[in-house]
């Protein structure tokens, strides 16, 4: 659909724009409990895929203004990293939940880039993890 304004001959109105409808995530996140009983959310991805991460911190992320929309990304070297959208940046959504400070690494511990659980995460600084520590 072509949104942009018509002009009709012998005439210089211009008939309304239409603006495009807001559609709704379409990405249904799940709340349900893992291993040990804690609640969590599994939140779908651009790839179809889904990510899990304690319910508390997804409500705190969405409260704070991060979008439903999250997306997967590569860097090229077999890592993964799920992102979002936070007040006009991209950024990681695992940096958002530890409240990592600039500069400092985030650690999975399990090495499933997609369990974003407070439990699985960890913060390094760079020169720490270049020796494993």
């Amino acid at each position: 659909m072509n949104n942009t304004p018509k002009i009709t001959k012998g005439s210089n109105r211009r008939s309304p724009v239409v603006a495009p409808q807001y559609r709704p995530s379409k990405r249904l996140v799940t709340f349900t409990s893992d291993e040990l009983n804690n609640a969590i959310a599994q939140v779908p991805l651009s790839d179809g895929t889904t990510t899990i991460i304690d319910a508390a911190s997804y409500h705190k992320l969405i409260n704070s203004g991060v979008t439903d929309q999250w997306s997967i990304s590569s860097d090229g070297d077999n890592r993964v990293y799920v992102r979002c959208r936070h007040k006009g940046q991209v950024i990681t959504v695992s940096r958002l939940v530890l409240d990592a400070p600039p500069y400092s690494l985030i650690r999975h511990k399990n090495g499933d880039h997609r369990d974003l659980r407070r439990s699985n995460l960890k913060v390094t600084m760079k020169k720490a993890s270049l020796y494993g520590v």
